[in-house]
């Protein structure tokens, strides 16, 4: 076998394929088989394009490959093997393996969506085919995405634990017990001692007692010298709001109810019998304190009662020697001992 260079590429040709003898006996010389044009210009370049179904085919990659060359791909030269595969990825990446004369390279580009990678490949294969085509293509190729490293591996730290803060408790309420003394106006025929007693709990600026009050007799009499002796006890439920200045000083307002039985008893009369009425109505109260400490506190305190039915009483051919008057009043001094539930107050 014999070679002869045509066209710039070897031709193969088998001795004795198309040779004959003649009838000398001598070989005669080898004769080439005409070829056409075809045949003659070299394989074209093998491209590959590997993409899923709703991307650009083979075809329109070639096609777009021949646009930035500016010719068909059928010229002397062509002839590596491209392989161009759209990887299923998040986002979209290309894969490039050209296998030349330099040997095999291979390149990995990442784009938006699978047309853009198609149009990567287009002017990569047609670069690859052509260097003088990258000063034809009309958009430069997006550089590589930089590699992220990943973090050095460490050991486990354990993650900070939630810094934990109290839950704000309402205080406790602090007990108290309260007495105190004064005089009464209004319930009996004239000014009267009183005595009154009070407990309950206490909030910082609220208050709910239960409270006792009694007015001594007090004597009401007619010019004759005939009349009646009174007293009064009741007992009330009330709630007050606290008002505080400089934490020494409070001023307590309270409202509620009370109810009682006044006892009256005839005087100057040669037959005296007692009598009870009862007492019912609203009373309203307000003063000042003065907080000495935690346990020990002093006050002045002003209450007026209303009554819903006004009691009186009356003698046998008198008539009627004294009933009570529309509101009563009582002002008072008091100690106040205070403690605690739970832990002391600060």
């Amino acid at each position: 076998m014999w070679l002869r260079p045509i066209g710039g590429y070897a031709l193969a040709v088998l001795s004795g394929a198309s040779a004959s003898t003649s009838q000398t006996g001598h070989t005669a010389e080898p004769v080439a088989t005409p070829t056409t044009a075809d045949e003659a210009a070299p394989p074209r370049p093998t491209i590959r394009w590997i993409a899923p179904i709703g991307c650009p085919d083979e075809t329109e990659v070639r096609t777009r490959v021949e646009s930035l060359i500016g010719r068909r791909l059928r010229e002397p030269g062509e002839s590596a093997a491209i392989e161009a595969e759209v990887l299923p990825a998040a986002p979209p990446q290309l894969r490039i393996v050209v296998h030349g004369e330099g040997g095999m390279h291979e390149r990995l580009v990442t784009a938006a969506d699978c047309t853009e990678l198609a149009e990567m490949a287009a002017v990569i294969i047609a670069v690859t085919i052509d260097p003088s085509a990258s000063l034809r293509v009309p958009e430069v190729l997006p550089a590589e995405p930089p590699r992220q490293t990943p973090p050095p591996k460490t050991e486990h730290t354990p993650a900070p634990t939630p810094k934990c803060e109290p839950v704000k408790t309402p205080a406790p309420p602090m007990g108290m017990i309260r007495v105190g003394g004064g005089i009464g106006l209004g319930p009996l025929p004239g000014p009267s001692g009183a005595l009154d007693a009070e407990a309950g709990a206490r909030w910082r600026h609220a208050r709910i007692a239960v409270g006792f009050e009694h007015q001594f007799a007090g004597t009401g009499s007619l010019a004759s010298g005939v009349g009646v002796r009174v007293s009064i006890t009741t007992a009330r439920v009330v709630g007050c709001y606290v008002g505080t200045l400089a934490r020494r000083l409070e001023f307590p307002l309270c409202a509620g109810i009370n109810a009682g039985v006044m006892t009256g008893r005839g005087v100057g009369v040669p037959r005296t019998a007692r009598k009870r009425l009862p007492w019912v109505g609203g009373v309203l109260e307000g003063g000042a304190t003065l907080v000495a400490n935690r346990w020990l506190a002093f006050g002045l305190v002003g209450r007026v009662g209303v009554p819903f039915v006004r009691p009186g009483f009356s003698l046998d051919d008198f008539g009627v020697v004294h009933r009570a008057p529309p509101a009563a009043f009582s002002g008072l001094g008091t100690i106040e001992l205070r403690f605690l539930n739970g832990e002391p107050r600060r």
